[in-house]
């Protein structure tokens, strides 16, 4: 699959003293009783720029624990279990060398851009999320102790089949055996992969409803939010996909109201862009995206999709040391 260019990435911090990342670097005694969210966006293999990131806050040494919570939208979701369990740079392996892998289970289930446009208009998926939480099982398994353990909530979105309704649940409530597969059901992109069942419900990918959770974190208490944004400040996903999406919503078996709730969920996705832009009185945010690109949400290629991942570390990194200097060199 082609997708743009990648550019070089861009931090932009928003608070005209410390950004919300310095206060995440601060002792929690020195927070002033500011609280931080790291919230992170999905995006399918644009995840792969958000597990960059995280990398690049480990590979400086930032503690998993510095945040009050975490909020990850389908693919962020994965990417947090990874953060967690202090195995950022291992999460970033999935994306580059797991997912485009042709061996069983495979992730794409299609061969070319060719198959892809069939398969979708035969009603067939595109791609497996068993094969994800394959790799994180087996193939480089994540730390489930570590996980259930973290003294901070890890929030991400579930959204219903037959009510459309969205949830959000706390990923340390959830049991070693249902860890994996609630994950892959919350993201279960409609018409791309298989409605996902689990105790007798069908599911869909959380990010339907809520893409980007920043009037989540804002109505919970918190003061500062970290965002990670998987596609540049100024550009949205593409609008045709909602329309692709009520064409064939019928043909895989999903209720053409999905397509609606795909349409609210990038209206509040825009209601989010534009707290960013202009927060509320007292509230610090920093904006970690890639300037352009970076990669599709179907990207096969293990080259681009490693320059995805290299592109977030960087940004990471970069936002790691401009937070520092913020600070005066203290932390």
């Amino acid at each position: 699959m082609s997708s743009v260019d990648i550019d070089s990435p861009i931090v932009l911090p928003t608070s005209p003293l410390i950004g919300a990342l310095a206060t995440a670097l601060l002792p929690r005694s020195e927070r002033g009783g500011r609280r931080v969210a790291w919230i992170q966006e999905g995006g399918g293999m644009r995840g792969s720029f958000g597990a960059g990131v995280q990398a690049g806050f480990e590979e400086v040494g930032v503690p998993t624990d510095a945040f009050d919570a975490l909020f990850g939208s389908s693919a962020a979701a994965f990417n947090f279990m990874y953060w967690v369990s202090g195995l950022a740079d291992l999460g970033t392996q999935v994306y580059a060398q797991d997912l485009p892998d042709r061996r069983e289970p495979a992730f794409f289930k299609f061969r070319n851009k060719w198959d892809l446009l069939r398969r979708l208009a035969r009603g067939l998926p595109v791609m497996n999320l068993l094969a994800v939480a394959d790799a994180m099982e087996r193939r480089r398994p994540i730390r489930k102790d570590l996980v259930s353990e973290f003294p901070y909530p890890i929030w991400f979105p579930i959204t219903e089949a037959g009510s459309l309704e969205t949830h959000i649940l706390d990923a340390r409530s959830l049991s070693a055996a249902d860890l994996l597969p609630t994950l892959c059901a919350a993201a279960s992109v409609p018409v791309l992969a298989e409605v996902f069942e689990l105790n007798r419900t069908k599911w869909l990918d959380g990010a339907c409803g809520a893409p980007l959770m920043v009037s989540q974190a804002l109505e919970a208490g918190f003061t500062d939010l970290v965002v990670t944004l998987t596609l540049p400040v100024g550009r949205a996903p593409a609008w045709y996909e909602t329309h692709a999406l009520m064409m064939l919503a019928k043909r895989h078996g999903i209720s053409p109201k999905v397509a609606a709730v795909v349409q609210s969920g990038r209206a509040a996705r825009m209601r989010s862009i534009a707290v960013i832009k202009d927060p509320p009185p007292g509230v610090r945010i920093t904006v970690i995206a890639p300037e352009t690109g970076p990669v599709g949400s179907l990207e096969t290629s293990s080259r681009r999709i490693q320059a995805s991942v290299d592109m977030g570390r960087l940004a990471g990194m970069r936002a790691i040391a401009e937070a520092r200097v913020s600070l005066g060199g203290l932390v």
